[in-house]
C-alpha cells in the first residue's frame, strides 16, 4: 500500500517542502515589504531659488526624525531632472518644481503628491520707462537663463496686448548678472518667476529706480494659460517700514508641487505629506493658514495616495508607530502570521489525514463485517449451506487486512481488527458444527 511508504517518508516529503515553501515565502514576502519601505529618497531642487533649499532642509529634519534620509540635489532644471531619472531608476526622486507650462501634455512619469506654495512670475521694471505692461513696447526685457515659465508668460501678456514678438527684445542671463544688469539699468525691465522670499527679488523690490508692475486684464491671460493663477501682494508685504510696494501688486503665479515618479511606495508618498504639512501650513502674505499643501488644484495628475490622505486615508498603524516599525509590524500581520499560521495548520493536517485513511479503511471492513455478521443467525438456520461462503468472505476480508500493512503507530488497531475476524470465524465454524 502507498500509504506506508508516504508515511514512513513524509518527512522529506510533506514535512520538508512545507516548510521550505514557507521559509521561501516568508523571505520573499520580507523582500516586497523592504522594498516598499525605502529609507532614503533624492530630493531634486531649483539652484536658483534660496527658498527652495530652506524647504528641502525642513524636509530634512522632519523625514529624518522618522528614520528616512534625505538627499538634497541642486539643479537647473528639477522638473526635467526628475522626468529623466523616473524612468528605469532603483531610487526614489521627488522634486519641489513648478510645471512647465510650454508643456501640452503632462508627462506620464510624473505625479504630484501636492502643491505646497505659490510663486509669483514678477514684472520688474525702471521707472521712467514704463509704468504698464504696454510700455515695454521696444524695451530690452530679461529672463533667467532656461526659465521657460517667464519666457511664456511674457509672450502671453504680449499677445493679450496686441504686441508683436519683435517689439520686445529678449535677453536670457544668469540671476546673479540678471540683477545686477537691471540694477545698473543695462536691461529695461526683467519678468522673472521666483518665490517671495529670494533674497534677489527683494534686493530688486527695494531698488528706487525699479518698481513692481501691476498686471491687468487677467482674464485673457489665465486663459491662455490656465496654469497661472491671480495673486495679490499686499502694499507693504516685501518691507513694512519702507512700504514696500507703495500699493497692492496684482502678480501671475505658478504653484510650487511637490511632484514624485509614480513607482514610489505609498508609505514613503505619506512620510513626504507629513513633512510637506509640516513645513508649508504657516500662513505667509502669499497665502493662508493651511492653505498648502493640498490637492486641489494643482496642474499636473495627483497621486491617488496623496488624493486618500488629504481624506484621512492612512492605516492605523502609522498613526501609532514609526515608519520603519508600522511597516515591520503590518508585514508581520499581513504576511508573516499568516504564512507561519497556514504551515503550522498543514503539518498539523497531515497526521490528521494519515489517521483518517487509516480510519477510513478500517470502517469500511467493520461495517462489511457488521454486515457479516447479522447474516449468522438467519443463514445457520435457514441456509446453513451458505455459512461456507461466509467463511470464505471473512477470509477474504482477512486477507485485504494483511495486505494493507499500515504503519506501525496504527499496529493495534489492526491487530484488533484481526481479532474480530477470527473470532466471527470461529463463531462462523461452531455455527457449521450443530
Amino acid at each position: 500500500m502507498r500509504l506506508v511508504s508516504l508515511y514512513r517518508r513524509r518527512g522529506w516529503l510533506l514535512y520538508a517542502p512545507i516548510s521550505l515553501l514557507a521559509v521561501l515565502a516568508l523571505w520573499w514576502t520580507g523582500l516586497q515589504f523592504a522594498k516598499n519601505t525605502p529609507r532614503e529618497v533624492v530630493l531634486l531642487i531649483d539652484r536658483q531659488q534660496s527658498p527652495h533649499q530652506r524647504y528641502a532642509s525642513a524636509y530634512q529634519n522632519a523625514l529624518a526624525e522618522r528614520g528616512i534620509r534625505l538627499t538634497i540635489e541642486n539643479h537647473a532644471k528639477p522638473f526635467q531632472e526628475l522626468q529623466d531619472k523616473a524612468a528605469g531608476s532603483a531610487q526614489h526622486f521627488a522634486a519641489l518644481s513648478s510645471p512647465q507650462i510650454a508643456e501640452s501634455q503632462p508627462p506620464a512619469n510624473i505625479l504630484a503628491l501636492a502643491a505646497v506654495a505659490r510663486e509669483p512670475i514678477w514684472i520688474v521694471v525702471n521707472s521712467s520707462k514704463a509704468n504698464r505692461i504696454q510700455d515695454l513696447v521696444g524695451l530690452k526685457l530679461g529672463f533667467i537663463e532656461g526659465d521657460v515659465n517667464s519666457r511664456w508668460v511674457g509672450e502671453a501678456l504680449m499677445a493679450t496686448t496686441k504686441m508683436a514678438k519683435d517689439q520686445i527684445r529678449w535677453t536670457a542671463l544668469p540671476v546673479s548678472e540678471l540683477v545686477k544688469m537691471v540694477l545698473e539699468e543695462a536691461l529695461d525691465a526683467v519678468i522673472v518667476g521666483a518665490h517671495p522670499d529670494a533674497n534677489w527679488i527683494r534686493s530688486l523690490a527695494r531698488a528706487p529706480n525699479l518698481q513692481l508692475l501691476s498686471v491687468e486684464q487677467l482674464g485673457p491671460i489665465t486663459q491662455r494659460l490656465p496654469q497661472l493663477k491671480p495673486s495679490v501682494l499686499p502694499r507693504g508685504a516685501i518691507e513694512l517700514r519702507s512700504d514696500i510696494p507703495s500699493r497692492d501688486i496684482t502678480l501671475l503665479s505658478l504653484r510650487l508641487h511637490l511632484l514624485i515618479n509614480p513607482t514610489m511606495p505609498a508609505a514613503l508618498q505619506r512620510e513626504l505629506l507629513d513633512a510637506a504639512r509640516r513645513v508649508h501650513e504657516r500662513p505667509s502674505f502669499m497665502h493662508r493658514n493651511g492653505e498648502f499643501p493640498n490637492t486641489v488644484d494643482m496642474d499636473l495628475p495627483a497621486s491617488p495616495t496623496a488624493r486618500a490622505f488629504t481624506h484621512g486615508a492612512r492605516p492605523w498603524l502609522e498613526r501609532m508607530l514609526p515608519y520603519g516599525t508600522a511597516q515591520l509590524v503590518e508585514w508581520l500581520l499581513i504576511a508573516a502570521l499568516p504564512l507561519l499560521t497556514l504551515s503550522l495548520v498543514l503539518l498539523r493536517w497531515i497526521p490528521m489525514a494519515f489517521d483518517w485513511r487509516v480510519n477510513t479503511s478500517l470502517q469500511t471492513f467493520y461495517g462489511e463485517l457488521k454486515f457479516l455478521e447479522t447474516e449468522f443467525d438467519s443463514v445457520a438456520s435457514e441456509r446453513p449451506i451458505e455459512l461456507k461462503r461466509l467463511i470464505q468472505n471473512v477470509d477474504d476480508m482477512e486477507r485485504k487486512v494483511i495486505e494493507l500493512n499500515l504503519p506501525e503507530a496504527y499496529a493495534e488497531r489492526w491487530y484488533t481488527l484481526r481479532q474480530d475476524l477470527q473470532r466471527a470465524r470461529e463463531r462462523l465454524l461452531s455455527l457449521r458444527s450443530r
